[in-house]
């Protein structure tokens, strides 16, 4: 966590400690009949899916944040940048100094890269093709598009069997005409590195070699880890 915020932003700071340690001497009050319900203090400050969605935070941490951020100064806000941001410091806080880390379940109900990773997840890739590619397009066009999530899209492809290629005018199959065009857009993104974000881990494992006399190479650096 950045140490190098004024002293406002760190007397702001420290009424999330308060909140934070609250909530943890909540759960350690909890009768013993309640208390059975979670297995630990990380599981009580997170909520269910259902009342995620109901309320629109992962759990009371988030909630408490946006609350102190309505009395927050503006000084605080302008330095801390916004809501999600301060959502993520107080996660770190938690992290850091409690020892319960939430941090990625923040990061997913304020990075809109994550809700994109979920869709990318769903889907089944006989079946995409068959409809042609249509879900894959739309998230290689969004630009809230994480660069890991471009690169598993890229390898899903299995781009070492297009390299035969020369462009898409060398295909005859309309379903692999429409891989290979969309092979060519997310590698250019990827090269370009156009990507808001780079928070979701992807690591590429060829299955197979390029073709024996491939038209084009697959660049090195995209047969390596993002992070």
């Amino acid at each position: 966590m950045n140490n190098d915020y004024s002293p406002e932003v760190n007397a702001w700071l420290d009424k999330i400690r308060g909140s934070l340690q609250s909530r943890i001497s909540s759960y350690e009050q909890l009768v013993p009949s309640e208390k059975s319900k979670y297995p630990d203090t990380r599981s009580y400050l997170i909520w269910t899916v259902e009342k995620q969605k109901k309320y629109g935070y992962p759990g009371p941490v988030a909630r408490d944040v946006d609350h102190l951020w309505d009395e927050a100064r503006p000084k605080v806000r302008k330095e801390i940048g916004g809501k999600a941001e301060a959502a993520l410091v107080a996660a770190e806080i938690l992290r850091d100094e409690f020892g319960i880390d939430i941090v990625e379940l923040v990061l997913r109900h304020s990075q809109p890269c994550y809700g994109l990773q979920d869709q990318l997840d769903e889907i089944d890739w006989d079946t995409e093709e068959e409809l042609g590619y249509k879900k894959i397009a739309k998230l290689i066009k969004d630009k809230k598009l994480d660069r890991g999530s471009a690169l598993q899209i890229y390898w899903e492809f299995a781009p070492e069997y297009y390299t035969q290629y020369a462009s898409e005018k060398d295909i005859e199959d309309s379903h692999k005409k429409k891989a290979f065009k969309l092979i060519k857009a997310i590698e250019k993104r990827l090269l370009n590195n156009d990507f808001a974000t780079n928070l979701i881990s992807y690591r590429p494992s060829p299955e197979n070699a390029e073709s024996e006399n491939p038209k084009w190479r697959i660049p090195d650096e995209l047969k390596a880890a993002n992070l």
